[in-house]
């Protein structure tokens, strides 16, 4: 009406994404409020503005849909993807987006080792990256030097909405040494970085840089993270997707992160109306009770997100130990399920999870269609008796005068579990109370609760015992193998030499045969595009990790839920909840809305 803008049909691309309303067609207007922990909390941006990549989870997390691409074709053996983007697209400041801002990504930041040292891996195969070309202004290929099957549902996780199509050439040119030659020490200058690698990742980055044009809903506006209290994004004028009477979306005019130093202090915020919707920071087990409590006077529901997790707790031996010793008695199947008897899995859900949940092995959850009685009810009942037969039988008999069992060397047998204490994270009271346990019948373990990163730098240098973690690999089986054969040398911790190995047959150790078999099953897995063909190639994966028993699990992972005021609408009234979704982003945010009052 001002005149600032075109109208909407000139904005829009030729074929814009038509989203289908949850409930109905919105209303424009309002504030969507919601929570930051601590100023480097960025994973809220983006399960909430930021996720919108060529392709896109559907809201059931059941197949990869178009998103900024209107549609693609591969090839018969799985080699060559072709992508068709919208034409007409526009980044917010209505610069045409076209295939020269994928080429741009391509060949100017992933392949400049200055800007990309390490590439990722799901653009790599085999050591060897991924070959992009552009055949015209909307169409690009992608060249793999081996078959790749499971390329679609990458590009649906977060990884690829956050790189391919978040590198808008004509504002980055001026920070990339190669475009900016003349100018880019003097920006390097202004901005206080070290390097004109690291002023481009700052201006890369959309929740620091206002400035950078997105292609998502809404736009960040003001304030930016570390240092803001809270930020606020608006409405993209050029945002691509419509609703089924052809309005154009986001039907919400602002999203406000409000940054908090605590999870806790969400808690009277939600009560009092401050936050009107939030699926991530408000997930707090122990503040459950309060937030239910204060529905009527928050005038809000909670909505329940179903935990995408095999388990709460997963206990991985390191079965690849430098010590020879220790990894004997890791490997000991054996010694395994008799620590997994001994654990008083009901005691633990009951004073640690609140009688959330049930026991469980790590094994997918009933909800998937890979879900297995046998795998995930094994060796879960609480009995010494039996606990103490299998560590017998494992080898273990001779005790000191302690009654601590010993090594075959005559020392006793002693290792550390270590984990780390995170938000909402139920991982130190239950390794206290599993220790407990396995010291009854006669093992002498520790637990050390060390920060993230130093769990995460123990394991990776293979300089650990025992480690505990979440269980990942409940809804999404296929995606997230890690947890039951040693495919992620910085996920499957109960085995890093031969997780190692697997990514590159010159680094780590040789596994077993039985391992072996595993990783020729996912490599033809990863190689095929029939889902049938990729299903029944899991089912022999999932057989074999239930009869090795690598790792130990406690219980189902508890479900989240949602805080959604009740006059937020468009919001499903369950959601997966994972980070490889992102929830709650795959349910088009965009569409949300807020109900005007009469």
């Amino acid at each position: 009406a001002a005149g600032e803008l075109a109208p909407t049909d000139e904005r829009l691309p030729v074929n814009p994404l038509v989203i289908q309303p949850v409930e109905r067609v919105g209303v424009y207007g309002g504030t969507w409020r919601t929570a930051v922990v601590g100023e480097r909390d960025l994973a809220i941006f983006y399960r909430t503005i930021s996720y919108e990549g060529l392709l896109r989870w559907d809201p059931n997390w059941t197949h990869p849909t178009p998103n900024l691409a209107q549609s693609f074709q591969v090839n018969e053996d799985a080699t060559t993807y072709t992508f068709y983007l919208r034409e007409g697209l526009r980044w917010s400041d209505g610069t045409p987006f076209t295939a020269d801002d994928i080429m741009f990504y391509y060949e100017d930041v992933y392949l400049n080792e200055e800007l990309t040292p390490n590439k990722p891996g799901w653009l790599t195969l085999n050591g060897k990256p991924v070959q992009i070309e552009k055949l015209d202004d909307y169409t690009v290929n992608f060249h793999f030097p081996e078959p790749y099957g499971l390329f679609p549902k990458k590009l649906a996780e977060i990884g690829g909405s956050v790189v391919l199509t978040t590198y808008p050439r004509h504002y980055l040119e001026q920070f990339h040494i190669d475009f900016n030659p003349d100018n880019i020490d003097l920006l390097v200058e202004e901005a206080g970085a070290e390097s004109w690698a690291e002023l481009f990742h700052l201006r890369s980055l959309f929740h620091i840089n206002p400035s950078l044009p997105t292609t998502n809903a809404w736009v960040v506006e003001d304030g930016s993270l570390p240092g803001a209290t809270r930020v606020t994004a608006v409405r993209n004028p050029y945002y691509w997707k419509i609703d089924t009477e052809f309005n154009q979306l986001p039907y919400i005019d602002r999203v406000q992160f409000m940054v908090f130093d605590s999870g806790d202090e969400i808690l009277p915020a939600a009560i009092t109306g401050d936050i009107n919707m939030d699926c991530f920071r408000s997930n707090v087990l122990g503040n459950l009770q309060e937030y239910q409590a204060g529905r009527e006077e928050g005038d809000y529901s909670l909505l329940r997100t179903l935990s995408s997790g095999s388990n709460a707790v997963v206990i991985g031996f390191n079965q690849t130990h430098n010590d020879p010793d220790l990894r004997a008695i890791f490997q000991n199947r054996d010694f395994r399920v008799g620590l997994s008897y001994a654990i008083d899995r009901q005691a633990i859900i009951d004073k640690v999870f609140r009688g959330d949940g049930e026991p469980y092995q790590v094994a997918p959850k009933p909800e998937s269609p890979f879900y297995s009685e046998q795998f995930a009810k094994q060796y879960i009942e609480y009995d010494p008796d039996l606990a103490n037969e299998y560590l017998d039988k494992a080898g273990f008999t001779g005790r000191d005068a302690d009654g601590y069992r010993l090594r075959p060397d005559g020392q006793r047998i002693s290792f550390t579990i270590i984990g780390h204490g995170f938000f909402g994270s139920d991982v130190p009271d239950t390794l206290a109370l599993v220790a407990e346990y396995w010291h009854a019948v006669g093992i002498d373990v520790t637990v050390d609760i060390l920060e993230k990163a130093e769990v995460e730098r123990i394991v990776l240098e293979n300089e650990h015992d025992v480690r505990a973690a979440l269980g990942a690999g409940g809804l999404d089986v296929i995606g997230t193998p890690h947890v039951y054969f040693p495919e992620s040398w910085r996920n499957s911790s109960y085995a890093i030499l031969w997780a190692q190995w697997y990514q590159d047959n010159t680094k780590g150790e040789e596994p077993p045969q039985d391992v072996r078999q595993q990783m020729d099953l996912y490599n033809r897995l990863k190689a095929s595009v029939d889902p049938l063909e990729q299903a029944s190639l899991m089912v022999e994966i999932l057989e074999l990790s239930a009869d090795q028993f690598n790792s130990i699990g406690i219980a189902t992972p508890r479900d989240n839920y949602c805080i959604v005021s009740n006059n937020f609408h468009n919001v499903p009234m369950i959601l997966p909840y994972s980070w490889r979704y992102p929830t709650p982003a795959p349910t088009n945010p965009c569409q949300y809305f807020i109900e005007t009052q009469e």
